[in-house]
């Protein structure tokens, strides 16, 4: 949007935005324009650092000449002020883990964001080996997620299993699909395997 030009660092901030979706239910930045969807990012994200914003060729748009954002009120009145809400409170999320991962999925210079490398070794993605598996996802038509409980495993024998339906999920579930922890792998999504068929 700033017309920074794109480097494969732009898919990480793009798989912030979707463990955000699949965390809320919602897009995190929905704005209903570029100015108010910039103007959502300031707010949750804070601005851009001034070195970034030189290499910027859409700069005009948001910015006036002394780099200070053009803060213009959406369709409702409503004005976001940059930095005036912390991620954790965006997302409405508790998981310190969590937010710290998508904090640096966020980082507004993609040569300082992080790499899938990284990714693979952040404490939100290490919790994977050391936790149950829970369960199993698919989703319908309306896009709601549905939670399976495996009956088969030891720990859920002899149990009623119910099926949960949230259109959101929960860090936990969130990092099964992700690194494909999940006992049906057809549904699971290994965002972290790098090899090739």
């Amino acid at each position: 949007m700033l017309g920074i030009p794109y480097t494969t660092a732009i898919d990480m901030w793009s798989f912030g935005c979707i463990l955000a979706e699949l965390f809320t239910g919602f897009p995190l930045f929905p704005g209903e324009s570029e100015p108010e969807q910039m103007a959502m990012i300031f707010e949750l994200i804070g601005l851009p650092p001034t070195e970034l914003l030189e290499k910027a060729t859409r700069k005009k748009v948001f910015f006036d000449k002394h780099n200070m954002p053009l803060l213009v009120p959406n369709s409702k009145g409503k004005l976001r002020t940059p930095g005036s809400k912390s991620l954790m409170e965006g997302l409405k999320c508790r998981d310190e883990d969590f937010v710290d991962f998508l904090r640096k999925c966020f980082v507004w210079d993609p040569e300082k964001r992080m790499t899938p490398e990284n990714a693979k070794k952040h404490s939100w993605i290490a919790q994977s080996t050391k936790e149950v598996n829970i369960g199993d996802f698919s989703r319908n038509k309306r896009g709601v997620f549905t939670l399976i409980t495996d009956i088969d495993e030891p720990e859920n024998r002899g149990k009623d299993v119910k099926k949960e339906e949230s259109s959101k999920l929960l860090p936990h579930q969130i990092r099964q699909l992700v690194t494909g922890n999940s006992t049906r792998k057809k549904v699971t999504l290994n965002m972290f395997d790098t090899t090739t068929n």
